[in-house]
């Protein structure tokens, strides 16, 4: 569409919770696995995009290391999305791969069940 979106890259639960006070369209929630493109960053695993994706009612993209062979660990976790660079950067067929890890994030995705808000 038009619409510009706003997202906040989250590490740790504490940033998702004051990324989430903000109110963007959606949080990045990782580095899931270990990733070349970050290699300083230590992996914070599917349990942490899953545990974000429960906390909030706000759209979550997993981020970091994100594959072909990973990709239905995160959807299934309740990942609306994924950021994947650099499985389609050394891809023989990047478009063909985006396609297919797309295919993969829909058929896997399951919507997270939201914990309810005790903080109050």
């Amino acid at each position: 569409g038009d619409r510009l979106l706003i997202g906040v890259s989250t590490h740790t639960m504490r940033e998702a919770e004051e990324a989430a006070a903000q109110a963007p369209d959606y949080l990045s929630a990782g580095a899931v696995f270990a990733s070349p493109t970050k290699p300083e960053r230590e992996a914070a695993g599917v349990d942490f995009a899953a545990a974000v994706a429960r906390a909030f009612p706000i759209p979550v993209v997993a981020i970091g290391g994100i594959t072909e062979r990973n990709a239905a660990q995160v959807a299934a976790a309740g990942a609306a999305g994924a950021a994947v660079i650099s499985d389609l950067a050394r891809a023989a067929d990047p478009r063909a791969r985006a396609l297919k890890i797309m295919e993969i994030l829909k058929s896997n995705y399951r919507p997270p069940a939201q914990e309810e808000d005790n903080r109050a």
